[in-house]
């Protein structure tokens, strides 16, 4: 085991004490930022309701640490403290949704950028996993399947928070959440985070920073096979499902649509 380890050493070691500030987190607001605008009628609704969709893409920003304080008894306006973070997510929404013709938005959709995007966001989302491990252990020793379920939640804290997003936009879905189809990224967050449970436990012999490390390394590879080949989810293989995104079944009918069945009706 040593033998396949030690070449690894170096390159956890500086994985595990690479600074996330400020670039990956500019890239995770940058995200959160395409997440709000890619959902339908994101452009549209940020147009007539710019407060509202800032307010929403800012709750993706900071889902992880919501949820996570949410569940252990913290403070929920913990992100509210820390002016810089929301400064760079508010900034990344102007340009996200309303940069002059729609420049940015058009820049971070092609493939390369798609790319860097998905490496960025998994060398963070495995450190994220970990430091909601090691909050929930540290508050809780003996709660192991909390410390799970935290650092799951600090990792994939936007896929969760997408429901309050289409919640505020007037779109909630019925058939279409992290809980009930739950995303590529949040799977492996929930096999990461159980790993690193374990590994406190004593039962993986391999040490955190490399296990962090190749945890990473196999996430980034999932991801970049699925935005650069095409590849599709390959847990759906296990699931038997053959698509994670069914067709959204809306709670509230839009406006038009509601005004043209009233109208078929009466003809």
């Amino acid at each position: 085991m040593e033998n396949l380890i030690a070449p690894l050493k170096g390159a956890a070691a500086a994985y595990v004490a690479m600074p996330l500030f400020p670039l990956f987190e500019i890239v995770h607001y940058t995200k959160s930022a395409l997440t709000a605008r890619n959902e339908p009628g994101g452009k549209e609704f940020a147009i007539k309701h710019p407060f509202s969709s800032l307010v929403s893409t800012l709750l993706l920003s900071c889902g992880g640490t919501i949820i996570c304080n949410l569940l252990l008894g913290l403070p929920l306006g913990e992100p509210l403290m820390k002016p810089t973070p929301l400064i760079i997510a508010s900034l990344m929404w102007v340009l996200v949704f309303f940069s002059p013709g729609d420049f940015v938005y058009s820049a971070l959709t092609t493939l390369i950028s798609k790319s860097t995007i998905v490496v960025f966001k998994d060398i963070r989302r495995v450190r994220q996993v970990c430091a909601g491990v090691a909050q929930a252990t540290n508050l809780y020793p003996d709660a192991w399947l909390l410390a799970v379920v935290i650092g799951t939640a600090k990792a994939s804290g936007t896929n969760f928070m997408v429901t309050i997003d289409r919640f505020i936009r007037g779109a909630p879905t019925v058939h279409q959440h992290e809980l009930l189809r739950p995303a590529y990224h949040t799977k492996c967050s929930f096999i990461v985070a159980c790993l690193l449970v374990a590994h406190g436990q004593g039962l993986v012999p391999v040490p955190n920073d490399i296990l962090q490390l190749i945890a990473a390394s196999l996430i980034t590879a999932g991801s970049l096979a699925m935005v650069v080949l095409g590849c599709r989810d390959p847990f759906l293989t296990f699931s038997g499902e053959t698509s994670r995104e069914p067709s959204p079944v809306p709670l509230l009918e839009p406006e038009h649509e509601t005004k043209g069945a009233e109208e078929k009706k009466n003809d």
